[in-house]
């Protein structure tokens, strides 16, 4: 390849990084620009502590096709994002003395853009996800769950009698208490890259390739977490969550909606629970949802 060749992809790697508007993409755009831009077939981003393989977490992973060829020990490079997060970019070969600076580049305008997309994407509350990523992510969702065959659910999560809370002991210590809900999700889950806050005290979940029994332990298990905990002023309180499976031929509306109509069944039905869609409509609980009800679209 030419030097002005090799220049113009290095732009257009950039360039690419700069218009993504999701994290899922950008990690992926990062990853595959990093590997082509230094000829490796392999490379990987983890978010964790390098020393301690077992406690990184894969966010990405570009491989060529039919790649055999592996390094024993890979080439290790440490990410430090502005909100102080480590990430570790693994590459399958070193790159050249010459291609040094333009990785340094690349990884720097990873860090801007992951600052910015956390200032648009993050709910400034609790710091989970906002309903902007999730528009951009659901459907990213979907979309892979259309070309595979693993199985992710969507859960709706409400903190029962809320508005108690705002009114008893006014709308600060709501917003600590929410604060605190935030912060017993994220280390459950151990990352908070499907969570988001929808506004006031409803919460959205995608869980990402799991079984239906694994989703339905995950949900009760964050339920009694959550109820067995003490909150700073209000005392306990509990969760109602609501969920259904997405489906291939689902559209976004219709799935969300579903997810809201077992919510909606388990508020009815004495809190604190969990229910499934699937299982409501099943045992003839509530009506299948084929279509978005109503004029205006979800998203």
């Amino acid at each position: 390849m030419s030097k002005q060749a090799a220049h113009s992809c290095y732009c257009d790697y950039i360039l690419s990084l700069t218009q993504q508007d999701s994290f899922a993409g950008l990690d992926n755009c990062f990853v595959e620009s990093c590997a082509l831009l230094v000829d490796s077939s392999t490379a990987s981003l983890y978010l964790g502590n390098s020393n301690s393989r077992s406690e990184e977490i894969l966010l990405a992973r570009y491989q060529v096709a039919k790649t055999k060829t592996q390094l024993e020990q890979p080439y290790l490079m440490a990410i430090t994002l502005n909100s102080g997060q480590l990430l570790n970019l693994s590459l399958q070969r070193q790159p050249q003395a010459c291609q040094t600076q333009e990785l340094d580049n690349l990884i720097q305008v990873y860090i801007n853009q992951h600052e910015h997309l956390s200032r648009s994407n993050k709910d400034s509350l609790t710091g989970l996800k906002n309903r902007r990523a999730f528009d951009l992510e659901y459907l990213e969702l979907l979309e892979e769950v259309q070309q595979h065959h693993s199985q992710n659910f969507l859960a709706v999560a409400d903190i029962d009698f809320f508005k108690k809370v705002n009114d008893e002991y006014g709308h600060v210590v709501g917003d600590e208490t929410l604060i605190s809900v935030a912060q017993i999700m994220k280390r459950y889950f151990k990352r908070d890259d499907f969570m988001y806050r929808f506004g006031g005290e409803e919460f959205v979940i995608l869980l990402h390739d799991t079984s239906f029994q694994q989703a339905t332990k995950l949900l009760d298990d964050l339920r009694q977490t959550f109820a067995d905990y003490d909150f700073a002023q209000v005392g306990q309180k509990t969760l109602s969550l609501g969920y259904t499976e997405l489906v291939r031929d689902g559209s976004a509306g219709m799935l969300f909606e579903r997810a809201d109509a077992a919510l909606y069944y388990a508020k009815s039905n004495g809190r604190n629970c969990i229910m499934c869609y699937e299982t409501l409509v099943d045992e003839k609980k509530i009506e299948r949802i084929m279509h978005r009800q109503g004029d205006v679209d979800f998203f």
